[in-house]
């Protein structure tokens, strides 16, 4: 308005000057009145003034510039500020966002004139609300697993963990999710986990399946959203069978799953900007085109190669850490079937001709790193006599096997993999009693150890223990040893003559119930024998001053006999060879001479009554 005013004045003053002038009086003209003055920025004013800001989120500032007649000054820029970075930031267009809790002042500065914003930051505790008392807990190793839980809310939650996709056995925790704080999804959340421990990774990708309790309104797809940081939340694709939701996992802490529409979707993926990183970029990519109904086409199957070519390959090519192959692994397992398949997309395991190129060059770089990760330790389970390493050489063998170069030809197979190994499993010693009494039990004692190819000294283990039998019956053919591989069990002959057992030993990893192909074998051997038995029936007749030898017979028993008369005595002049069981002498005189022998072999002992008949001299 001041402008108009002013020129109304001057208009005036004009007009004024002409009508005396033209008068012709010939005096003189009043001068015009001064310019007004030019517009100051004098006041700068932030809206709102003052506001609650939570961490995370973001708050528009506007700032309004105003002249020394509080008129509204257009077209000027503010330069933003703020009082601690450590609060919060504002960009140049005035968006703040929450970094830290406590109050900071958010500064508007125009021509030296300055108005201010006091905004009191917030914590607003995790995210991501869960429900403790519903948590369930499970360890899970290289032979997979899963776990099971139900929310409050009634949905299950089955989380499964492929075989091969963990090195060794980790204690994992799921956690049902109650609420998602500013969730983008229209629809609403159907359901989510948070995971622990926190950044755990797989090699192959888990899946969380989650029960759907109803089914999305017209318009509303079911979408998985992940977070790694229980702050930010990433579009991941999502498989809806009707009733069952399923994500995948590749790395924890937390899956969730919610209605919502194709302007969702776009909406996440704009404001990732340049939040989503390697594959991510490319799945979101994906989930684009899957939003436009775009997929399976050329250029669907070029982000695909695309992928590889600068996320894939290089991942693996990289890699010089277990930690590093392991994820490199679960890249390509991700690229390969899992990632495109949740999103409708052909995969390359499906449709492997069309990326022959890829597959190609993934699988003989792959066995070059595998062969390596093996290696190296092998070397640190032999220097360091470590199971952690053992199990490693083991995991990263069924990595082989999972993606195809398990060859001969690469060293990779499961039997070339063991026969290399760092450790080896041998008896130490195994114990029957020698002989064995015929249809007697005895114990059978066997201790089994690891023996590391740096250490001439085994070392005690837990083993899975199978044992079979060659004239005997087993009590426990089968079963665990101690932790210091010892194992016992009740063995009796069947068979007299040669007997034995073969033990076979096999390594129980530390924290795994599952046995592993890492075993060795034992035999230990015996004789069984019959029953002891003297088979002397009866015994010749002598004759006084006559040279006299017999000798008494036994059989069975589980060793050397010991003769002796048990009752009565031998005829004069006779004597009995404990050892040997001979009756030699000359008799002295004559008559019957009854009496009992007994034989001990052993704990065992026979007694049969006998007797000698002594004829007079001749």
């Amino acid at each position: 308005m001041l402008p108009i005013r002013a020129t109304r004045r001057v208009g005036l003053g004009f007009l004024a000057a002409v009508v005396v002038s033209g008068c012709g009086g010939g005096g003189t003209t009043n001068p015009s009145p001064p310019p007004p003055p030019a517009p100051v920025a004098t006041t700068v004013e932030v809206s709102p003034a003052s506001a609650p800001l939570f961490i995370t989120d973001t708050l528009q500032l506007t700032a309004t510039v105003r002249d020394q007649n509080g008129a509204i000054m257009t077209g000027k820029t503010v330069a933003w500020g703020s009082s601690s970075q450590a609060l919060a930031t504002v960009s140049s267009t005035g968006l703040v966002i929450g970094v830290g809790a406590g109050s900071v002042t958010i500064s508007a500065l125009m021509d030296g004139k300055t108005g201010t914003a006091v905004l009191a930051v917030t914590d607003p505790g995790p995210r991501i609300s869960t429900e403790a008392a519903t948590a369930a807990s499970a360890t899970i190793g290289v032979e997979g697993g899963s776990i099971t839980a139900t929310s409050t809310a009634g949905v299950t939650y089955t989380f499964i963990v492929p075989v091969g996709a963990l090195a060794a056995p980790t204690l994992i925790r799921m956690t049902p999710v109650t609420m998602v704080r500013k969730l983008p999804l229209s629809g609403g959340l159907v359901g989510g986990v948070e995971f622990q421990p926190s950044g755990l990774r797989f090699a192959r990708p888990a899946r969380l399946r989650m029960a759907i309790l109803q089914r999305p309104a017209a318009g509303m797809h079911v979408l998985g959203l992940v977070s790694d940081d229980g702050t930010t939340l990433l579009p991941e694709p999502a498989l809806d069978s009707g009733t069952v939701a399923s994500v995948p996992v590749l790395h924890f802490s937390s899956a969730v799953v919610g209605f919502g529409t194709t302007t969702d979707v776009n909406t996440l993926l704009v404001n990732l900007g340049g939040a989503s990183t390697a594959s991510q970029f490319y799945t979101d990519k994906l989930l684009g085109f899957a939003a436009a109904g775009l997929l399976n086409t050329p250029a669907a199957v070029q982000v695909l190669r695309d992928w590889f070519a600068n996320v894939i390959l290089p991942g693996l090519q990289h890699a010089t850490t277990d930690a590093e192959l392991v994820a490199a692994v679960a890249e390509f397992n991700w690229w390969n079937l899992d990632a495109p398949l949740a999103l409708g997309q052909i995969s390359p395991s499906q449709d492997p001709a069309t990326y022959a190129a890829e597959l190609g060059q993934f699988r003989p770089e792959a066995a070059l790193k595998i062969g390596a990760a093996i290696d190296g330790n092998n070397v640190t389970c032999a220097n360091q006599q470590s199971l952690i390493a053992l199990g490693n050489v083991l995991f990263w063998q069924t990595q082989a096997e999972a993606l195809g170069v398990a060859t001969a030809a690469f060293n990779l197979d499961r039997a070339s993999v063991l026969q290399a190994l760092c450790v080896k499993v041998v008896l130490e010693s195994g114990v029957l009693p020698n002989p064995m009494d015929l249809g007697t039990p005895y114990s059978l004692d066997a201790t089994f150890g690891l023996q590391f190819l740096q250490n001439s000294s085994p070392q005690g283990e837990p083993f899975d223990m199978t044992l079979s039998a060659t004239g005997l019956t087993l009590a426990h053919p089968t079963g665990a040893s101690n932790l210091q591989g010892f194992y016992t069990t009740v063995a009796t002959p069947t068979l007299i003559g040669a007997v034995s057992v073969s033990a076979r030993a096999c390594l129980i990893l530390p924290g795994s119930s599952a046995t592993s192909d890492v075993c060795g074998t034992g035999v230990v051997q015996s004789q069984a024998v019959g029953p002891l038995t003297i088979t002397t029936t009866g015994l010749a007749n002598g004759t006084v001053g006559a040279s006299y030898a017999q000798t008494l017979q036994a059989t069975g028993g589980p060793g050397s006999y010991a003769w002796s008369l048990l009752v009565g005595a031998l005829p004069p002049g006779l004597f009995l060879n404990s050892q040997t069981g001979a009756i030699t002498g000359t008799p002295q005189t004559n008559g019957v001479f009854g009496f009992t022998a007994r034989v001990a072999s052993g704990s065992s002992t026979k007694s049969h009554a006998l007797s000698i008949t002594v004829a007079p001299a001749q």
